[in-house]
């Protein structure tokens, strides 16, 4: 899967994932790492339900999905699921850390 079209590449101290909703999660970068930051829900092409946002670190080989939630949380983790399956290069190789902010 292409990410390029949905993601830019971004070092900042305080990586700042939030919705309009005043939902948000706040990331300390404190070592200025390179972090792809994703747009998954209204951007990438995927069937069925979506996460919001992936961070990935690839020095680390680390995924961070974040679905950002008003409410029934229930939902959020079948979305982080079907993400996971859909765009995880590597199910078993990369770890996996997922957020449900409410």
């Amino acid at each position: 899967m292409d990410l390029d079209a949905c993601s830019e590449i971004i070092n900042y101290k305080n990586i700042v994932i939030k919705e309009k909703k005043s939902s948000e999660i706040t990331f300390y970068n404190e070592n200025l790492i390179e972090v792809t930051k994703v747009q998954v829900d209204g951007c990438l092409n995927i069937q069925g339900v979506k996460c919001d946002w992936l961070l990935i670190i690839n020095d680390c080989d680390i995924q961070i999905y974040i679905e950002l939630k008003g409410g029934d949380v229930e939902h959020a983790f079948k979305q982080l699921e079907n993400t996971i399956k859909i765009v995880s290069k590597d199910l078993k190789k990369a770890r996996k850390y997922c957020y449900v902010i409410t």
